[in-house]
């Protein structure tokens, strides 16, 4: 064989060894996108949860900051009449 043959088996035999393993890293790539993407749907929901929860406490704060602001004021009294 000359050295320009050797050369392109040798460069064929690189390039296999490299590819040959690419399906198998892919694949391992692709689970792990998977698993981010569930990953990220759970936490999606978590903050949804909690987005609502805080809305909810400051609904709460907001009545109860209105209703001790009008516990603090003095009532009117009703005048009587007396004839």
């Amino acid at each position: 064989m000359n050295q320009v043959t050797k050369a392109i088996l040798n460069s064929d035999r690189v390039t296999y060894d490299v590819l040959h393993a690419t399906p198998a890293a892919l694949a391992k790539g692709e689970l792990g996108t998977r698993n981010l993407r569930t990953q990220y749907q759970q936490v999606e929901l978590q903050l949804l949860r909690l987005r609502q929860i805080v809305q909810l406490l400051s609904l709460g704060q907001t009545a109860w900051v209105r209703r001790s602001i009008l516990n603090r004021r003095p009532r009117k009294q009703k005048l009587s009449r007396t004839l």
